[in-house]
Order: structure tokens, then sequence, then C-alpha cells
């Protein structure tokens, strides 16, 4: 978490708030899981590897 990285997160707000159906962000953080989402993905699921 660096503290110089705002555009990531002004990237990712608005864009999956307005622009994206929850369906389609949900297939994109399938396909390009964050760190974050796999911590939380691994405590609900064993993982698929």
């Amino acid at each position: 978490m660096e503290p110089n990285s705002p555009k990531k997160i002004q990237f990712a707000v608005p864009l999956f708030q307005s622009q994206i159906a929850p369906e389609a962000a949900e297939q994109i953080r399938k396909r390009r899981p964050t760190p974050a989402s796999l911590v939380i993905l691994n405590e609900h699921n064993p993982p698929e590897i």
C-alpha cells in the first residue's frame, strides 16, 4: 500500500460504481484478482491450486 498511488483508487471506484455492471465487475475480479481479494477468497474457499 504505497501512499503515492491515488490513481489506482480514482480509476477503480468510479469505474466499478458507474460504468460496469456488478456481474462484469465480478468477472474482472475473478480474472485479475488483487492480493486483498485473494485473501478474502481464501478465507471463504479452499485454494483451487
